[in-house]
């Protein structure tokens, strides 16, 4: 049985049809994660992994790429290398795939209210997923931000003092 989440299969076959049209993919993910090694696997030697603006860097800027993405990526990683790429790529087609819920999440963790103490996500620390979330809420509020994978995991010491918590995971 394949277990594959339906926008992770949505971007492999967009890879393969713009492989078969010719492109080269550049995409964004995390060296070593599963999705990312899966869309790579597709065709290694056309396939390149972007983790950062310095891997747009030694792409031959006379072929014609798409650029997309591992889904779990955060919006703003993305939007910024995919801004980075159009300035120096000149045949560059951008096809952002980030999942509906990740974007989400994400945008409602970069919203919460300014009255918010501290903020929990919940999941596995080691989780793509759960990562972005914490990382957004440190880069868009001055609140205590702690990764936890259950209840069990909270202190009670970090309440003291708070009036407003959020939670996401």
């Amino acid at each position: 049985m394949d277990a594959s989440c339906l926008d992770v299969i949505k971007t492999h076959d967009l890879i393969q049809d713009k492989l078969n049209e010719g492109y080269e993919i550049l995409y964004i993910g995390k060296k070593g994660h599963p999705e990312a090694e899966g869309a790579i696997s597709i065709d290694e030697k056309r396939i390149h992994l972007i983790t950062n603006i310095d891997d747009l860097k030694t792409i031959d800027p006379t072929k014609k790429y798409v650029m997309t993405n591992q889904t779990t990526m955060s919006l703003y990683d993305v939007y910024d290398l995919c801004e980075k790429a159009k300035e120096i790529l000149p045949f560059v087609e951008i096809e952002k795939e980030t999942c509906t819920a990740t974007k989400i999440r994400q945008e409602a963790i970069k919203n919460i209210e300014d009255d918010v103490d501290i903020i929990f996500i919940v999941g596995d620390p080691h989780s793509n997923n759960t990562r972005k979330l914490a990382s957004i809420a440190h880069d868009y509020h001055t609140c205590d931000v702690y990764m936890i994978e259950s209840i069990e995991d909270l202190e009670i010491e970090w309440l003291k003092n708070k009036r407003y918590a959020a939670v996401s995971s």
